[in-house]
């Protein structure tokens, strides 16, 4: 009986060993994750601000242009 419980207690050390293993693994993904969510966000801002630049340079390049 004995032995039984001290496997048993053996087994659950293991298991909850690499539950705390694993949701650290969880915590690193989840930062790496955050970072470049973050990275993808500034990434769309600046390309949108480049389009919002380009086209008014085009449109002010259009209305400087005398019409032929």
């Amino acid at each position: 009986m004995a032995q039984e419980f001290n496997k048993t207690l053996a087994i659950n050390h293991e298991l909850r060993d690499r539950i705390n293993h694993i949701r650290s693994e969880r915590n690193v993904f989840n930062q790496l994750y955050r970072r470049v969510v973050h990275e993808l966000h500034v990434c769309k801002k600046h390309k949108a601000d480049v389009l919002q630049s380009a086209a008014q340079a085009l449109e002010h390049r259009y209305r400087s242009v005398p019409d032929l």
